[in-house]
């Protein structure tokens, strides 16, 4: 059996150092309870932060090659994360030589009838070209065809392996079958292995259809279509880029009405996870950072409780010296023990990380991007374990160091001045470093609770307090549609608590925007000439009531 030898002595002497070290919780119980709790919050708090920071930002997406992924942007200086119309995704963007495929997809929902009470449903509307442009597979079944794009050809359904689960139990012999959704037929084609990760999620995915009246240039403005793409193999950002401005300059000549020149328009893009995490990223390192800051600062306490400790200690180490012991035996005793208690502050710390998670979570906005990735896994508590050794050698060297540092002659005979000054001098060195890092926290705190009190502050053109929110899908054709919810708002007006009752396709805030052009009757848009676009909502009477906008 193959030892290490280590300087001034061996693995026996190692582990003596070990076994005393694990006695250390027995002799000096309300000193080691002290640092292992310190450490133990300062890493569970770390550990739990840099688990959402690896699920959201250092894990890749879960397809082919994920870095050549890009989502597509119309940007405006207005709005410059514009989305597309059918029209500029079939006649522009599938045309980039830079890409080796383009897809892009629509909002739609529906009321899915069956066993059970009716669900409202995500109905996502994607093109053929959605599965194979990210590199997947259906688990069951198959994706969409080409020719089931075209008009009267997409009554068939993809689920979601979230929604078959739920809906179905897991049923494979739901594929080929038939469901009503919003009163209308769908044969189910496939299953989802895993839910797509895009910016919107879908309980399920229906063809988007190309029909020919918003293939024209009038068709332009009606925007709604999220576009990704794949860059081809010998393409980069930068040639993609520099063939989209390109092809914005001859946009703006060729239409005019449609981009004017003074809107700023062009057409970008950006890579696919960063316009997924992009909104939490900048947040999220500064938590961490800040969670990193809390560390040293726990690590510098514990620091300042070994110091005091090592003062103490210094007649017991100046006799173990003068009966032989060297000093760095003395100094791997010392760090040993600050190791161990590291290394129990770490199993802590480990323990607080996943209630952390689950916290962190739950505290986080409830369409936070990727949270399905983050958990406590090999990796987390790897970071643990080396967040502990780390701590454990920055808190533990210096004093050890500076505790056998007194020569044990002087500390025999009563001690020295000098020799006192030297702890002293690196105790007031950690208190500084204490308020320093303190001082960083409660700058950045401030800056905090003031960016967050201006957002609270921002008015949103709506009242918001008392209004509640309810989404319910409902089948059959306009007339039953409007008769239903008409009786549903009658009913909600009748209950004592509610002032008014209102409904709208898509809520305020949702991110759902429905970008459509408009004639104004009895004036005629000259041919040639672009109709105007505005964001258009529908609304039943009383919503302008029941949010508190008022009508001028």
């Amino acid at each position: 059996m193959a030892r290490i030898w280590l300087p001034n002595g061996s693995m026996v002497g190692l582990r003596q150092d070990v076994r005393g070290a694990l006695r250390l919780p027995l002799r000096s119980p309300a000193f080691a309870a002290v640092v292992v709790l310190t450490l133990g919050i300062a890493i569970g708090a770390t550990s739990s932060v840099f688990s959402v920071v690896r699920g959201l930002l250092l894990k890749p997406l879960p397809y082919r090659e994920p870095e050549q992924l890009v989502r597509f942007y119309g940007s405006w200086r207005q709005f410059p994360t514009g989305t597309a119309s059918l029209a500029e995704y079939r006649q522009d963007h599938e045309h980039l030589s830079t890409m080796s495929g383009v897809a892009a997809w629509g909002y739609g929902s529906g009321s899915l009838a069956g066993e059970g009470a009716p669900e409202h449903i995500g109905l996502g509307r994607a093109t053929s070209s959605l599965l194979p442009v990210l590199g997947v597979k259906p688990a069951l079944g198959r994706w969409f065809s080409k020719e089931e794009e075209e008009p009267g050809h997409g009554n068939i359904i993809v689920l979601s392996r979230a929604l078959w689960r739920r809906r179905f139990g897991a049923d494979p012999a739901v594929v080929g079958q038939t469901v009503q959704i919003t009163g209308v037929p769908f044969t189910v084609v496939g299953v989802l292995g895993e839910d797509l990760e895009l910016p919107e999620s879908f309980d399920a995915w229906r063809p988007l259809p190309f029909p020919a009246d918003q293939l024209t240039s009038r068709a332009r403005s009606s925007r709604s279509l999220r576009v990704i793409g794949r860059l081809a193999p010998s393409s980069t950002l930068a040639d993609a880029r520099a063939e989209l401005a390109l092809v914005s300059a001859r946009l703006r000549s060729e239409f005019p009405a449609v981009y004017p020149a003074d809107s700023g328009f062009e057409m970008t893009l950006i890579p696919l996870l960063d316009q997924m995490v992009g909104g939490v990223r900048l947040t999220l390192w500064m938590l961490f950072g800040a969670v990193v800051l809390v560390l040293l600062i726990a690590c510098a306490n514990v620091g300042n409780l070994l110091l005091a400790r090592g003062s103490a200690r210094e007649r017991e180490l100046a006799v173990r010296a003068a009966l032989g012991a060297g000093r760095s035996r003395l100094v791997r005793q010392m760090l040993v023990e600050s190791l161990v208690l590291a290394l129990l502050g770490g199993a802590l710390g480990a323990s607080i990380a996943i209630w952390g998670v689950d916290a962190l979570l739950a505290a986080g906005p409830a369409d936070l991007p990727r949270a399905h990735q983050v958990r406590v896994d090999g990796a987390v508590l790897a970071f643990a374990l080396a967040a502990s050794v780390v701590s454990g050698i920055l808190f533990g060297l210096l004093p050890a160091l500076t505790a056998t540092q007194t020569s044990p002659q002087d500390v025999l005979r009563g001690g020295s001045a000098s020799a006192a000054r030297h702890p002293r001098r690196l105790r007031r060195a950690l208190v500084a470093a204490d308020v320093a890092l303190a001082l960083v926290l409660l700058s950045g705190a401030a800056l905090l609770l003031r960016s967050f009190s201006r957002v609270v502050h921002v008015d949103p053109g709506f009242q918001a307090a008392g209004a509640v929110t309810l989404t319910v899908g409902v089948p059959g054709n306009n007339e039953h549609v409007r008769a239903v919810l008409a009786n549903a708002r009658q009913r909600l007006r009748e209950l004592s608590a509610v002032t008014a009752v209102g409904g709208v396709d898509y809520q305020p805030l949702s991110g759902v925007a429905n970008d459509q052009a408009f004639e104004i009757d009895g004036r005629p848009v000259p041919e040639g000439v672009q109709p105007p676009d505005e964001e258009i909502r529908i609304v039943t009477p009383g919503w302008f009531e029941a949010m508190g906008i008022p009508l001028v």
